[in-house]
């Protein structure tokens, strides 16, 4: 990830993902500046955010209206925040680590009862990359984007579901929204063609077990 512009933006994509609550509690791990989260609480989203991130540059510019900020590795942390929190956030964060799914079980300690969280990750099955590596051999890494130099993993929607399933991950799919290329949008009801046109998969989960889930 090359530039803080990446760190600094404001993730207003994943906001219809996001409940409206005043009193709510947000973490973001990963968070950059801390812009998103800034935002949310600005607008009425949460009253008390939370971030992690291992960046050193990202805390010479982190925003003000943050209530917390840790630097760290997620990964290797002790998430040090004995209160719950209504969500967790890992926007473009899990295609980052070794074991990304291992920080998804040290999530659900973090999450009140109802608590959900709210994963983005690159598409690998868009037309861009397909079209490169089939036509012209190429599979060229950037500094940003689905070939980011800094990715570790790479998935697709089904790819990304069936390992949560073999990674004994029981959670329960609460809404999806993918983020499309413009011109991919006019195929959406096309779902053969749709996932080409997909530049991030945005996902809304509740761990089973959890609040209305609860069996």
């Amino acid at each position: 990830m090359g530039s803080l512009d990446y760190h600094s933006n404001i993730r207003h994509d994943i906001l219809p993902l996001v409940d409206k609550k005043p009193g709510q509690r947000v973490l973001e791990i990963g968070c950059g500046t801390g812009n998103t989260l800034a935002f949310l609480k600005e607008n009425g989203f949460a009253s008390y955010v939370a971030g992690i991130e291992k960046e050193k540059k990202c805390f010479k510019s982190i925003n003000p209206a943050v209530d917390k900020m840790i630097e760290g590795n997620a990964e290797s942390l002790e998430i040090p925040f004995e209160a719950k929190f209504d969500a967790v956030l890992l926007l473009d964060v899990l295609e980052h680590l070794y074991s990304p799914f291992d920080l998804l079980k040290k999530v659900r300690p973090l999450l009140t009862p109802s608590g959900y969280v709210v994963v983005s990750i690159p598409n690998i099955r868009n037309y861009a990359v397909l079209k490169r590596l089939i036509l012209k051999g190429r599979w060229d890494y950037k500094d940003s984007g689905v070939l980011d130099r800094s990715h570790i993993r790479f998935f697709t929607r089904r790819s990304f579901l069936d390992a949560l399933t073999q990674e004994g991950i029981n959670m329960k799919l609460l809404d999806y929204r993918p983020n499309m290329e413009n011109y991919g949008k006019a195929l959406k009801l096309i779902p053969f063609l749709k996932e080409f046109f997909v530049c991030q998969h945005v996902f809304k989960f509740q761990f089973r077990g959890s609040g209305d889930d609860r069996k």
